[in-house]
């Protein structure tokens, strides 16, 4: 559903151009929905914002726009009767696996589209030996942080690791609550390698103008050869249930031509620096820099961590643009 950016999110955009104009930005992109584009619009960057149709919200056909208990009670029957991702298809919307396959293939595409770049001596960020990073709430860009310097090191001093790093641009991405949670859970549970990402962060309720903000971090020989296609001999366990229900049911999970490209392994490593903060927090963050690190998901409970999913379809405002 397209709807327009309320009073009250004009403010809360409004709010965050300061913020977001203090660190450089090599590539902004938004959803092509309205209220994303037109939020992404209050933040007056200097680079040009580019849509996206794969940032879009999930969309659950019908039943978008009408009232929440509708929704409620179509996924209710649907898990009953075993409709699963079909049950979704068939009344014109998308189930998790489909909408985590647009979400990892718009996350790989922006990775190929960094290197690119950086192979063109593209970026707003210069820095010795390319190493500096923007991480909102810091006064000034730092070194590639620890945590992504651990997870690469191999019994070399840091400093011997971070000299292998080259810094190929900061990203800022406009898009939806739903889309947001899609996001962390790919980073966080199928990276091969991925810190400081709460657990709550992949059934969590994501606020208006939340902000989140990740390091990824890939080897250029891994993301080359990754082609996104799904070995059709391997048997997988998808972190992402059907929503409403968990995968209990494989042979109904097998007719789903998207579970497999859902559940892939990305060849990244991903760190999670703020998890939905909004301005005043940040702020809070500059005045006392020592704060305590939060609480890492682990990839092998990711059915526990999806298993708040219908209390998250309950209270999300956003993920659903209908009506209470």
């Amino acid at each position: 559903m397209d709807t327009n950016l309320s009073d009250v999110g004009v403010l809360q955009a409004r709010e965050l151009k300061d913020l977001l104009n203090s660190i450089p930005v090599d590539l902004a992109l938004s959803s092509d929905l309205r209220r994303a584009n037109l939020s992404a619009a209050e933040f007056s960057l200097p680079v040009k914002i580019e849509q996206d149709s794969r940032l879009r919200e999930r969309n659950f056909g019908v039943y978008c726009g009408t009232a929440r208990r509708e929704l409620q009670k179509f996924a209710e029957t649907n898990s009953k009767i075993g409709g699963g991702c079909d049950g979704w298809r068939a009344v014109g919307g998308e189930c998790s696996h489909e909408m985590a396959h647009r979400t990892s293939t718009f996350l790989m595409d922006i990775c190929v589209r960094l290197v690119q770049r950086l192979k063109n001596g593209v970026s707003a960020l210069s820095g010795k030996n390319g190493t500096n990073c923007p991480i909102l709430g810091h006064m000034q860009t730092t070194a590639m942080p620890d945590p992504v310097i651990d997870l690469f090191d191999d019994g070399e001093s840091p400093d011997d690791v971070r000299s292998t790093f080259a810094y190929a641009g900061h990203v800022l991405i406009v898009s939806h609550g739903g889309w947001i949670r899609h996001l962390l859970r790919l980073l966080s549970i199928q990276s091969q390698h991925s810190r400081y990402f709460p657990k709550q962060c992949v059934n969590s309720v994501m606020r208006n103008c939340g902000l989140c903000q990740v390091g990824v971090a890939f080897e250029l020989a891994a993301l080359e050869n990754y082609d996104g296609k799904p070995d059709p001999t391997a048997v997988t366990e998808s972190p992402l249930p059907v929503f409403g229900t968990l995968t209990g049911n494989s042979e109904q999970l097998s007719t789903c031509h998207f579970y497999s490209l859902a559940d892939r392994r990305l060849p990244l490593t991903a760190v999670c620096y703020h998890f939905n903060v909004i301005k005043s927090e940040l702020e809070t963050k500059i005045r006392n820099p020592n704060r305590r690190e939060p609480t890492e998901t682990s990839g092998n409970s990711a059915e526990t961590l999806c298993s708040q999913m219908e209390i998250i379809f309950s209270d999300d405002g956003d993920e659903y643009a209908g009506k209470p």
